[in-house]
């Protein structure tokens, strides 16, 4: 019985949402925080669809002011020459967890069709186009791409959410055919998800306890998007293909493909299962490529045949 009390409330609660319920806020180096409605999207002064554009899609429990949104802004903003639209879907992302996944499909539709009516007044901008979307919020991303006239430039998936979500349902899951290169990074245990979803998964500290968190899941769940603003700024997250963590630690992966996790633009050579570890604190990146680890080694052991 009590199963079906919580599919109804979930059947009634996806039935809920309404296109009003989500808010856009244009940011660009001339404009900040310009909140639009889906039916305005002719007056969003300063969009200049020639630049790149980014969609940045919170998750759970989180919103257009969260430090999600204004740490990876404010990143973009100053490194960049870009678009930001920021989707705020908080009314709906504030009801308990179970309703909001049931709610991402309808969400991820309405993003969608927002996008496509930008393009038909701004012009194409699909090309230059990229979702940055965490926990529930990546696959929201995930489904909003199915919905475009063509398949956009990139998503970053940051730390995609675990709980109730099947990877191998496309209705509610992100998956590597959503854009033409899809960039993921884990960073939490239980919240989010550890199976690789993506063209390239990265596994800060291996996925699942990161240092400085504690015994904190939420913390674990959030590291994703303060790892990845920081790479906008300053790229030292370098990371090792590797079958495994352990490997990594172990130092079997030392002479394998190196690559940096996030940043812009991203590493689109990159493929398959990546590994590092970070600090405890910012700055979070360790150093970049070359600069640290193995590579140092391998330079130190020159020098001493050349002396």
């Amino acid at each position: 019985m009590k199963y079906i009390v919580v599919l109804v409330v979930c059947f009634l609660g996806a039935q809920a949402v309404k296109e009003d319920d989500i808010t856009y806020h244009f940011h660009n180096r001339t404009t900040s925080n310009y909140e639009i409605k889906h039916n305005q999207l002719n007056r969003i002064a300063g969009f200049d669809f020639t630049k790149p554009s980014f969609i940045l899609i919170h998750g759970w429990h989180s919103a257009s002011n969260s430090p999600f949104d204004g740490e990876i802004v404010k990143a973009l903003l100053k490194e960049h020459d870009v678009n930001v639209i920021v989707a705020d879907w908080s009314p709906i992302a504030k009801d308990i967890y179970i309703v909001v996944k049931f709610n991402v499909p309808t969400v991820g539709k309405y993003v969608g069709y927002v996008i496509n009516n930008i393009t038909e007044k701004y012009g194409p901008i699909e090309k230059n186009l990229s979702f940055v979307g965490h926990s529930l919020g990546a696959h929201v991303a995930g489904v909003a791409a199915r919905y475009l006239g063509n398949k956009p430039d990139l998503i970053v998936g940051l730390d995609p959410a675990f709980p109730f979500v099947n990877i191998k349902d496309e209705n509610y899951a992100l998956c590597k055919a959503d854009a033409k290169f899809v960039q993921v990074i884990h960073s939490g245990i239980i919240a989010g998800i550890h199976a690789p979803v993506g063209h390239a998964d990265y596994f800060p500290n291996g996925g699942f306890i990161q240092p400085g968190c504690g015994i904190n899941i939420e913390c674990y769940h959030k590291r994703s998007h303060y790892y990845y603003a920081e790479s906008l700024k300053n790229n030292k997250f370098c990371a090792h293909s590797c079958a495994g963590y352990w490997k990594f630690k172990f130092g079997h992966c030392n002479d394998s493909k190196t690559s940096l996790m996030g940043g812009y633009p991203v590493d689109e050579s990159a493929s398959g299962k990546y590994y590092l570890d970070t600090n405890s604190k910012s700055p979070y990146g360790r150093g970049p490529c070359g600069s640290f680890g193995d590579d140092i080694s391998k330079k130190e052991e020159s020098n001493q045949r050349d002396m």
